[in-house]
């Protein structure tokens, strides 16, 4: 989730609304796997290897925020990954690193808000932080946000203010470029909800050939083909829209093609915090209303294997204006089978 739509939960929370916020611990199939001190912000979660999760994180050290990638091991410990940039807190346009992925080598990738700054755009990041690499051609994205690769190994990248859904070949290898663009991954032209917040957003891919993409603003996922031979853009057509999936954010698919979605606005408006997406049918599921109280503002959430089956990690993040007794910024835990039918 981007700096514009934390401000208008912000907004609405001063205004007075209802908002949920977590308790510090529960108990049950959704719980706080690995809590952060308030004034961290997680954002984006990519799962790598031997069990670690890292995770995007804007940290306030008290003159500003630190845009940073964290590694979470497997005994929860969590250490710095890479440090990418110091951000103006008083600066609307800084939102640091946002989307989190891994490639098959395990390096992560991180996508970076800072216009006018040298860490803006898209970034490739050693499995062990030694090295670092932006991709070429991601300078020139207005809003770089969730990432997600295809089975060939193309990253394909959200540019949420700018409608779009960029390209980058293997490993970076050449400059990348737009590769769809459309309205359903546009920002509304009329900020129905009286604030501007992004189109395209979360990403997900479904083997052989399919992308789906998650609109903040409109509230809809669309599926975008992948076009074979020649990998081009195929026609994006509308998968699910509706109130479930007002202010969805972070997107991902389990291995049955399934996608799970984080609704970090769900308190606000009577919606579930995570839901399940049918692509064949548009049907969503949320969670079980009783696991709500975990979470604050759900973010971005990825597919992870656990002990029986999958799970989804998700970044619950801080909102500023809960008192920090109130709220628990971390990576929370959810098993599958907590979705509710429907």
């Amino acid at each position: 989730m981007s700096v514009p739509v934390k401000r208008l939960l912000h907004a609405v929370w001063l205004a007075g609304a209802c908002l949920v916020v977590a308790a510090p611990a529960a108990a049950g199939s959704a719980r706080m796997l690995s809590p952060l001190e308030p004034g961290n912000h997680p954002e984006g979660i990519a799962a790598g290897r031997h069990g670690v999760i890292y995770v995007g994180n804007r940290r306030d050290d008290g003159e500003g925020y630190v845009s940073e990638v964290l590694a979470v091991a497997r005994d929860g410990s969590v250490s710095t990954l890479a440090v990418l940039a110091r951000l103006d807190r008083d600066d609307p346009g800084d939102d640091g690193v946002l989307g989190l992925a891994t490639d098959r080598c395990g390096d992560v990738y991180a996508a970076v808000v800072a216009p006018g700054d040298a860490a803006h755009g898209v970034w490739r990041i050693a499995r062990d932080g030694s090295r670092r690499t932006r991709l070429p051609g991601s300078e020139r994205m207005t809003f770089p946000n969730a990432l997600a690769f295809d089975r060939r190994g193309n990253l394909y990248v959200t540019d949420s203010f700018g409608g779009a859904i960029w390209r980058f070949a293997h490993r970076g290898k050449r400059a990348g470029a737009p590769w769809a663009r459309h309205d359903l991954l546009a920002p509304a032209v009329d900020d129905p909800l009286g604030f501007p917040l992004p189109g395209a957003n979360g990403l997900a891919f479904v083997p052989p050939n399919r992308l789906y993409a998650a609109n903040t603003e409109k509230g809809l996922i669309a599926r975008v083909p992948i076009n074979r031979p020649d990998g081009s853009a195929g026609e994006p057509t509308l998968i699910a829209a509706g109130p479930a999936l007002a202010t969805v954010d972070g997107l991902a698919a389990d291995p049955r093609g399934a996608l799970h979605a984080a609704i970090p606005g769900h308190a606000i408006f009577g919606a579930a915090p995570l839901v399940r997406v049918d692509p064949a049918t548009g049907a969503v599921a949320g969670i079980d209303p009783g696991e709500w109280g975990v979470f604050d503002v759900p973010l971005s959430l990825t597919v992870a294997p656990a002990r029986r089956g999958m799970r989804l990690l998700v970044t619950n993040g801080d909102l500023p204006g809960i008192p920090p007794e109130a709220r628990q910024p971390g990576v929370v835990a959810v098993d599958m089978h907590t979705f509710a039918a429907g």
